[in-house]
């Protein structure tokens, strides 16, 4: 039997997006060396996302590396490439362009973790069309949310309140009714096409909305619940405690209302910068939040394009059995404002395997030393690390999986 599920669904919530989807079989120890020569020959598909599905397309640069091997350019077919590995772990690298950025994304990760990589290419808007309506039954100074796959806007009220959204495809719709900071009723529309035209009377058609108790080990935070289901990941109205004071409930669909393959991911944020999640259909739900993150800021030198290497978080704070590591670093031209970025992921294995407590932008002139310069960071250009630990109980979207993830910001000064 074969797992695949995309980290970057926890992403509406404050996360950080992932950009690769870990995919392999669930039958392999997570220790367990490879066994079969198939599992050495890895296949790497590439997407437009905002999932890895669909058709593949052709990146405009995709780079592979056996172990600590150099770096060498791979030549897919529709999107499509081909790799062999001798050593227990490999990378992948991936270039892609925008009309305001260039971004190189890699993956790391040990073979026993399997030999499927997916990467979604960078993308000024995977929406594909407009959708649009009315919202009716409001007063004063209520709010209705109406969200669909992967967006959601607001309306003020009161009233009528007219609402548009960028939306991708087919997808079901959601609309929420909050009275007081408080979700009060929900209307759903099932697979509602692009582009259409949609309203909502929470007068004749809102059912009231569920709760149950959610408890979090934190001082303060903020809980909101997202419906993730085989067709979307759709956010539904944030539920947040006033005063600020640690929330005691979280919000369901109106009874009835939830599919048989659908579950509610419970996401919560947390005090400097933790989140926490839980795969729930519903009863109480209780999530403890991680370690706070606190390494080193990361190092730069200019080698001569600027370089950052990372001192990697101790795997003390983590206590689930699936861990991501996840880096990035930006510059930005303040005239232009053209950007480049690196982001990298790399698992808990990889870095097991390599004995290494540091990770360093890689030199990817090995590939080509012009395509290297053109996605270089910028000289002369202060940079903006990010890096998150995400621990995960499971890769399988089922009831009970919980979420953590702990995350640090710096800003390195590069006159």
């Amino acid at each position: 039997m074969t797992w695949s599920r995309t980290i970057a669904i926890a992403a509406l919530a404050g996360c950080k997006i992932s950009n690769v989807t870990f995919t392999g079989d669930d039958d392999i120890h997570v220790d367990a060396p490879p066994d079969t020569a198939d599992l050495r020959d890895v296949t790497i598909r590439v997407y437009d996302g905002p999932f890895a599905t669909g058709a593949t397309h052709d990146a405009e640069l995709v780079g592979f590396r056996d172990g600590d091997g150099a770096w060498q350019a791979l030549v897919g077919q529709d999107g499509v490439y081909h790799a062999h590995v001798d050593a227990d772990r490999f990378g992948v690298a991936m270039g892609c362009t925008t009309p305001t950025s260039k971004t190189m994304r890699i993956s790391e990760r040990a073979l026993h973790e399997g030999p499927n990589v997916d990467l979604i290419r960078c993308s000024v808007n995977f929406f594909d069309s407009t959708t649009s309506g009315h919202v009716t039954g409001l007063s004063q100074n209520d709010i209705a949310v109406v969200a669909a796959n992967l967006t959601a806007t607001q309306v003020f009220g009161s009233g009528d309140g007219s609402w548009q959204l960028s939306t991708l495809g087919n997808t079901d719709m959601f609309a929420t009714l909050v009275v007081g900071a408080v979700a009060t009723s929900t209307i759903r529309r099932r697979d509602v096409t692009g582009g259409s035209t949609v309203d909502f009377d929470f007068v004749s058609e809102g059912k009231p909305v569920v709760t149950d108790s959610f408890t979090a080990h934190d001082a303060s935070g903020t809980v909101s619940t997202y419906l993730e289901a085989p067709n979307g990941y759709y956010p539904l109205a944030p539920f947040t405690s006033p005063n600020n004071l640690p929330p005691t409930s979280y919000q369901q669909l109106p009874a009835g209302m939830l599919g048989p393959d659908e579950l509610y991911d419970v996401q919560y944020q947390g005090t400097n910068n933790r989140t926490a999640s839980k795969l729930t259909r519903g009863g109480p739900v209780e999530v403890q939040l991680m370690a706070e993150l606190s390494v080193p800021a990361p190092t730069l030198v200019n080698d001569p394009a600027p370089r950052v290497t990372w001192t990697l978080p101790p795997s003390a704070i983590t206590s689930l059995p699936v861990v991501l590591y996840s880096m990035s670093a930006t510059t930005t031209d303040p005239f232009t404002l053209q950007s480049r970025t690196w982001s990298i992921d790399i698992s808990e294995a990889w870095a097991r395997a390599s004995a290494t407590t540091s990770y360093a932008l890689p030199d990817l002139s090995e590939i080509d030393p012009t395509t290297h310069v053109d996605y270089a960071l910028l000289p002369h250009a202060s940079v903006t690390s990010f890096l998150q630990v995400y621990e995960t109980s499971s890769l399988v979207g089922v009831v009970g999986v919980d979420t953590h993830t702990a995350s640090q910001v710096d800003t390195i000064p590069n006159p």
